[in-house]
C-alpha cells in the first residue's frame, strides 16, 4: 500500500501576513475567581457577564491568525471561497450573557477616563497609595496585574466579596477582554468596567468594536498583532466551523462539552481552507432572535466605539448566520466603510455623532423574510467574485490513496472449505454480535435521549436557578434599600414629632400672642375713634376761624388796594414837585461838592499847620488859653473828619 499527495493551487493566491496572537495567561485569574461561593459567580455574571467562563477558553492562536489570513478589509467580514463570515453583535452578546435587547446602552467615550479618585473608591485603596501604583507603559497608564491581583488575595482575606466581585471583573476586563499591554490593565479597559459599573452600558460593542478595530489595524500595517478578546472570537469562530450533534442554548457550555482537540496551524489553515456554504454551521440554536441590529442613526450600517477607535460593521453581510436568506448583493452605500483611529477631543463632533447614533437604533426581522439560510444566484455570483478579487491566503491539499495488491489465485480445496466454515461461524457470530449491538444501540439513543432530557432538564433548571437567585438578589437589594427606607422615614417621623410639638407650643403662645394684640387693637380703635371725634371738632373750629381770618384778610385786601389806588392818584399829581425836588438836589449836590473839595483842602493843611503850631508850644511857658485853643482845633478837625467820612 503506498500514498501521496498532489497540491491544487489557485492560478493567485493571497499574500499572507505576518500575524501574532498571544493567549492570556489566565491561571491565576481562575484560581482567584474560585474563591467565590456559586451566588457570588452568580451575582458577578449578572454584573458583567459570563468573564469567568471566559476564562475557562482553552484558545488556539493558530486558528486566530489562520482565520485573520480571510479578513476582507473594506467589507468587515471574512471573505471564502463561497460564502462570508463576519462575527455580530447578536452573537458576541450571547456569549457573554449581557444583552442589548434589555434597553442597554453600548459603551461610549466620554472623553476622559475615571479619576484616581473614583478608581481608589471601587479598589477600596487610599489614593495617594494607589496613586503611588500607577504606571506608564508603551505611553499608555494604567495599573501592572500584579498589584490587583495582590489586591484580590488581600480583598480575599478580609472577605471583602463586594470589592473582590468589582476588582476580578475589572482585572479580567483589562487582561483578558480589552487587552492592550502584556499584564497590564489600562485606563481605556478601565473605562469600560466603569461604564458597565456606574452607567450600566454593555461591553459587547466595545468588544466587537476592537475585533474590527485590530483586525483592519493589522491589515493597514502589513502585519502587526492581534489586540482582542480572543476567547469570545474562538468561540465565535468554532460555532460555525464545527457541526455539533447537539444543541446547547449556552454557547460557552456547548464550546466546552464539545472537547474540541489541539490542531496545528496547518490544520487550520487546511480546515479553513476547505470550508464551503454547505460545510458550515450558520445558525446555531442559542443565537435564535426575533430581531437584528441593522442600522443606526444616519450610518448606513453600524458604527462601533471601542477602546482605541472607532469602526462599522455591515450586518447586511452576516444576516445568513442570524437566520436570515441572503437575497442579493449589498449596495455600496449598505456596506461604506467608516473608521477613527484618533478618539481625542479634536474629533469630538464625529465621536458625539456615534454616540447619538445609538440613540436611534433600527432592528429588522420579519422584513428580511421567513428564518432560513438560503442564499440566491444574485448574491452567490457577487461572492464569488469577491473571492476572485481579493484572493484566497491558502491552498487546498487533496489526498489520494492508490492501492494496489496482488493475491494469489490458487487455493486448493481443502482450505477453501475451512475458509467457508469459518464464514459461516463468524455470520454467525456476526449476526448474534448484531443482535447485541442493536439492542445496545437502543439502550444507547435511550440513554442519550435520557441524558439529552436531563441535560434540557438541567439547562432549564440552572436557567431558573439563575432567574430565582438574580430575583432574590434583587430581592434582597430591595429588602435592603426598603430598610434603609424605612429607617430614614422613622427619622422623618420622629423629626417631624418633635418638629410638630415645637410647632403646637409656637402656636398656642401665637394664640395668647393673637389674643392680646386683639384686645390692644380694640382698645386702640376706641382711643383712635375719640381722636378722631375730637379732630373733626378741633378741624370744624379751626375751619371757621380760617373762613373768618379768610374774610378780614379779604376786606384788608380790599381797602389795601384802594389805598394804593388812592396813593399811586396821590403820586400821579406830585410828578412837577418831585422834578423840582430833583433840580434843587442836583443844585445843592454840586455846592455840597464845592463844599466837600474846600474843606477837604483845608483838612489836609489845617492838621500840617495845627502840627506845626504844637511844636512851637512849651508847656511850661506857653499860655494855658493857647494850649487849649490848640487841642479845641484839634477835636475839631477829627469831628470834620468822621462827618465827611460818613457823607462820602
Amino acid at each position: 500500500m503506498g500514498s501521496h499527495h498532489e497540491e491544487v493551487i489557485p492560478p493567485t493566491l493571497k499574500k499572507t501576513l505576518h500575524l501574532k496572537a498571544k493567549k492570556p495567561d489566565t491561571e491565576s485569574l481562575k484560581v482567584l475567581g474560585r474563591t467565590l461561593k456559586k451566588t457570588q459567580r452568580l451575582t458577578l455574571a449578572r454584573k458583567y457577564g459570563e468573564i469567568l467562563d471566559l476564562l475557562e477558553v482553552d484558545v488556539q492562536v493558530d486558528a486566530i491568525t489562520a482565520v485573520a489570513q480571510f479578513y476582507d478589509t473594506p467589507l468587515r467580514c471574512f471573505t471564502f471561497r463561497d460564502f462570508q463570515l463576519a462575527p455580530t453583535l447578536e452573537e458576541f452578546e450571547q456569549i457573554l450573557g449581557l444583552s442589548l435587547e434589555d434597553f442597554e446602552k453600548p459603551y461610549r467615550y466620554l472623553g476622559h477616563y475615571p479619576s484616581m479618585h473614583a478608581i481608589a473608591d471601587v479598589l477600596k485603596v487610599p489614593e495617594k497609595s494607589l496613586q503611588k501604583k500607577r504606571q506608564n507603559r508603551n505611553g499608555t497608564d494604567g495599573f501592572s496585574r500584579k498589584y490587583l491581583e495582590e489586591h484580590l488575595r488581600h480583598l480575599a482575606e478580609i472577605e471583602d466579596w463586594e470589592a473582590f466581585i468589582d476588582v476580578l471583573a475589572l482585572t479580567i476586563y483589562g487582561i483578558l477582554m480589552f487587552p492592550n499591554v502584556d499584564e497590564f490593565v489600562d485606563f481605556a479597559a478601565i473605562d469600560v468596567f466603569f461604564a458597565r459599573k456606574f452607567r450600566g452600558e454593555n461591553p459587547v460593542p466595545a468588544i466587537l468594536a476592537d475585533v474590527y478595530y485590530t483586525l483592519n489595524f493589522c491589515y493597514e500595517k502589513k502585519g502587526k498583532r492581534i489586540l482582542c478578546c480572543l476567547p469570545m472570537l474562538f468561540i465565535w469562530l468554532t460555532a460555525h466551523v464545527f457541526k455539533r450533534g447537539y444543541e446547547i442554548l449556552y454557547p460557552i457550555t456547548e464550546f466546552q462539552r464539545y472537547q474540541l482537540k489541539a490542531k496545528s496551524g496547518h490544520e487550520w489553515t487546511q480546515i479553513l481552507a476547505r470550508l464551503d456554504e454547505k460545510s458550515v454551521r450558520w445558525y446555531p440554536r442559542w443565537v435564535e432572535r426575533e430581531t437584528l441590529i441593522y442600522q443606526c442613526g444616519d450610518f448606513p450600517n453600524v458604527p462601533l466605539m471601542g477602546t482605541r477607535g472607532c469602526i462599522n460593521y455591515n450586518p447586511s453581510l452576516s444576516q445568513r448566520q442570524l437566520g436570515y436568506p441572503m437575497r442579493r448583493a449589498p449596495t455600496e452605500d449598505m456596506i461604506a466603510p467608516f473608521i477613527l483611529y484618533d478618539m481625542s477631543s479634536a474629533r469630538n463632533e464625529l465621536l458625539k455623532r456615534v454616540r447619538d447614533a445609538w440613540d436611534k437604533v433600527i432592528r429588522k426581522g420579519k422584513e428580511l423574510r421567513i428564518k432560513s439560510c438560503g442564499v440566491q444566484d444574485s448574491y452567490q455570483q457577487w461572492v464569488r467574485c469577491r473571492a476572485q478579487e481579493v484572493k484566497l491566503p491558502f491552498q487546498v491539499l487533496t489526498f489520494t490513496t492508490n492501492v494496489e495488491s496482488s493475491m494469489s489465485a490458487s487455493h486448493d480445496s481443502e482450505e477453501i472449505r475451512e475458509i467457508q466454515e469459518k464464514l459461516m461461524r463468524v455470520e454467525e457470530e456476526r449476526k448474534k454480535i448484531e443482535e447485541e449491538l442493536k439492542g445496545a444501540r437502543q439502550k444507547c439513543e435511550a440513554l442519550e435521549r435520557e441524558n439529552k432530557r436531563k441535560n434540557h432538564t438541567l439547562e432549564e433548571a440552572d436557567k431558573r436557578a439563575k432567574i430565582e437567585e438574580n430575583y432574590v438578589l434583587k430581592t434582597k437589594g430591595c429588602l435592603r434599600a426598603a430598610n434603609k427606607e424605612l429607617s430614614l422615614r422613622r427619622q422623618e417621623r420622629d423629626e417631624a414629632i418633635a418638629k410638630s410639638t415645637q410647632l403646637e407650643e409656637l402656636l398656642r403662645n401665637s394664640n395668647a400672642e393673637h389674643k392680646e394684640s386683639k384686645r390692644q387693637m380694640a382698645e386702640m380703635r376706641g382711643l383712635m375713634e375719640m381722636r378722631v371725634v375730637e379732630y373733626e371738632d378741633r378741624l370744624k373750629r379751626e375751619k371757621q376761624c380760617t373762613e373768618k381770618v379768610i374774610a378780614m384778610y379779604q376786606d384788608s385786601i380790599r381797602r389795601e388796594q384802594e389805598e394804593v389806588q388812592r396813593l399811586t392818584d396821590y403820586i400821579g399829581g406830585q410828578d412837577e414837585t418831585i422834578d423840582a425836588y430833583r433840580h434843587e438836589v442836583a443844585f445843592w449836590m454840586t455846592r455840597f461838592s464845592k463844599l466837600a473839595e474846600l474843606a477837604n483842602d483845608a483838612i489836609e493843611d489845617i492838621p500840617d499847620k495845627l502840627g506845626m503850631a504844637e511844636a512851637l508850644v512849651n508847656p511850661l511857658t506857653t499860655p494855658v488859653e493857647i494850649q487849649d485853643f490848640i487841642e479845641y482845633c484839634r477835636n475839631y478837625i477829627m469831628k470834620m473828619k468822621q462827618i465827611i467820612i460818613r457823607r462820602m
